[in-house]
C-alpha cells in the first residue's frame, strides 16, 4: 500500500519516456530528477542555484544526515550557476568517503582530498559521514538477478500497472530467493 501510494501521489511524477520530464526539471517546475543521467545536453545551459542537495543544517532541529548510497551512483551534478561551490565540495568528498568500505581505493588517497578542508569543514564531513546506510538489494542483485525480482513486482504493480496482486507475485520468489541467499552466504565462507 505504502509504495502503490508513492508512486501514485499527486507531487511524484513518473514518466518513462524522456518527452517533458527534462524540461519540468530545467525550467525549475521540479526540484529533484531521480533519473540515469543520460540528459548532458538539457542541463548544461540550465541555470540553477539549488545546488547538488540540500546542505545540511548542522543543528539540533537536524540530528543526523542520511543520504542514500546507491552502486550507480558515480556522478553528481553541481549547476554551474550554483554560488555555493565550496559546500558542495565538502558534502561531495563526505559521500565519497562512504565508498572507502565498498571501493578499493586506499585511505591515503582519500585522506590527500579530505584533509584539504579547513576544521570546519573537516567537522561537518565527519557529521555527514557519521550515518551509513547502504542499500543491500542493490549490492546483492549484482551477486544474482534473482533477488531482484520482488523489486521488479512491486514496479511492475504500482507503477507500470500490470496487475495488482503485489503479494502474490512477491510470494512466487520466495523459494528461488532462498535458495539464492544461501548460494550468497555459502560463497561467503569461501
Amino acid at each position: 500500500t505504502f509504495i502503490t501510494k508513492f508512486f501514485q501521489n499527486e507531487n511524484v511524477l513518473y514518466k518513462r519516456e524522456n518527452q517533458g520530464v527534462m524540461d519540468m526539471f530545467t525550467q525549475g517546475k521540479s526540484l529533484f530528477m531521480c533519473r540515469i543521467n543520460t540528459n548532458r545536453e538539457e542541463l548544461k545551459d540550465m541555470e540553477n542555484d539549488f545546488g547538488i542537495l540540500p546542505l545540511p543544517k548542522w543543528n539540533k532541529e537536524q540530528e543526523t544526515y542520511k543520504s542514500y548510497i546507491n552502486h550507480n551512483t558515480k556522478i553528481y551534478s553541481i549547476p554551474n550557476t550554483n554560488e555555493n561551490t565550496y559546500e558542495a565540495g565538502i558534502i561531495i568528498t563526505a559521500l565519497a568517503r562512504r565508498y572507502q568500505a565498498y571501493t578499493d581505493l586506499g585511505l591515503e588517497e582519500f585522506e590527500d582530498v579530505l584533509y584539504r578542508f579547513d576544521d570546519d569543514s573537516e567537522m561537518l564531513r565527519k557529521y555527514i559521514n557519521a550515518e551509513k546506510k547502504y542499500e543491500l538489494l542493490d549490492i546483492l542483485r549484482g551477486v544474482n538477478s534473482t533477488i531482484l525480482k520482488p523489486y521488479s513486482v512491486m514496479i511492475d504493480a504500482c507503477v507500470n500497472n500490470k496487475f495488482s496482486d503485489v503479494v502474490s507475485g512477491i510470494s512466487s520468489y520466495k523459494d528461488a530467493i532462498g535458495i539464492a541467499l544461501q548460494e550468497f552466504k555459502d560463497n561467503l565462507s569461501k
